[in-house]
């Protein structure tokens, strides 16, 4: 039996006037989509545990079978086993965004979502002239770095994509480490505006954490597998789960990510083992952005250019079992994610269903009987 997951991060959201009071999903032409939906088993899905902030990071630990209760130590951790960096057991890791901001206000917590190449002359340039004790800095994948404080301290930061448009100042970090962590996006603000780049001003500092340890998915659930994804977040939740995550040449996260270099990855990889986790960035992106006719196009892509090649090519594998979902909503009025349950379909090669419904937020909702509160126990009920 080969099981594929394919998730589109944020693609969830919130009936639009612009749209006709229908949500992204709703108004995007999503047939193969819809098809694992009107044919297989659909319901809703609590991804964010009570206590917890809704985030990929939460969201993802949580739909591959991992209670964040027990396995989350922060956002930053992920991400740094992502790109290969071991964290030492008094290590503290930060995220950090490449952004855009005018001495008041944070204009774009992306940087413009400033291109790879751009960002590493940026990024080589802090890791040389920081020069900060006990500090180091590391590239990840366009705005998105990491940095890494030996024998660090916890701030209380927040992320920049929460603020957009936003004064700052109020949500700067605070608490213990917190004037550390200021010093140093003052010196790189200062570093940066010497190399006169339109796109970059400052760097923002958030999602601090400590070495996380993941139980192998495996051992936990009987079967191995792989992950194609262009987040360092994701594929170091695979790592750290023992899962194969391998960089894609050419995904770069957002809407003009490498559709064929990820098809091809993920039929590739589902010939060497038996699960596959194709995780698809773009919709998030568009949600932060607020971008409402880019979420659509990015939602019809991950269906055109991702779900239906791949399920063209599902039959050749043998029987198969395959589940469509967001991770969580990132509703274009909020620019950012929020705590809403949100819809997700299985469909079986076996035992074909009538749900009666498309995939989307509302017809799930009103359609389905079947709401997971307790969202780790997601993945036992897929790879059943």
């Amino acid at each position: 039996m080969k099981y594929v997951l394919f998730l589109g991060d944020g693609m969830a959201d919130l009936p639009m006037k612009e749209l006709d009071g229908l949500t992204p999903l709703e108004y995007a032409k999503t047939p193969a989509i819809d098809r694992i939906a009107l044919y297989g088993e659909v319901g809703m899905l609590k991804t964010v545990a009570k206590g917890f902030e809704p985030g990929s990071d939460v969201a993802n630990l949580t739909i591959l079978g991992y209670d964040t209760r027990q396995f989350y130590t922060g956002r930053a951790p992920l991400e740094a086993a992502g790109i290969g960096i071991q964290l030492g057991s008094n290590d503290v890791a930060y995220r950090c965004n490449f952004t855009k901001m005018d001495g008041k206000r944070m204009l774009d917590y992306s940087a413009c979502h400033i291109n790879d190449t751009a960002a590493k002359i940026v990024a080589e340039r802090l890791k040389n002239e920081l020069n900060i004790p006990g500090v180091e800095f590391y590239h990840g994948t366009s705005y998105r770095n990491i940095i890494i404080w030996h024998n660090g301290k916890l701030a209380h930061c927040t992320p920049p994509h929460d603020i957009s448009n936003k004064r700052y100042s109020p949500f700067l970090p605070q608490g213990e480490g917190a004037d550390l962590l200021k010093e140093i996006m003052n010196k790189a603000r200062q570093i940066i505006k010497e190399m006169g780049n339109s796109d970059i001003t400052d760097i923002w500092i958030w999602g601090g954490g400590t070495k996380p340890q993941l139980e192998n998915f495996k051992k936990r659930n009987g079967v191995g597998g792989s992950v194609v994804s262009a987040v360092d977040l994701v594929r170091g939740i695979g790592k750290l789960a023992g899962l194969y995550a391998p960089k894609i040449e050419g995904a770069t996260g957002v809407i003009n990510t490498n559709y064929e270099n990820k098809v091809k990855s993920a039929l590739s990889l589902l010939q060497k083992n038996d699960f596959l986790f194709l995780h698809y960035e773009a919709a998030d992106e568009a949600g932060h952005s607020g971008n409402v006719n880019e979420k659509v196009q990015a939602i019809e892509n991950f269906d055109h250019l991702i779900v239906e090649p791949v399920m063209n090519e599902l039959p050749s594998f043998g029987k198969w079992r395959v589940a469509v979902l967001p991770d969580h909503a990132t509703p274009i009025k909020q620019r950012t994610h929020s705590k809403q349950t949100v819809p997700f379909a299985i469909l079986d090669s076996d035992m074909p269903k009538n749900s009666g419904c498309n995939f989307n937020e509302r017809e799930i909702e009103e359609k389905t009987s079947i709401t997971i509160d307790i969202g780790w126990k997601w993945m036992g009920k897929f790879l059943r």
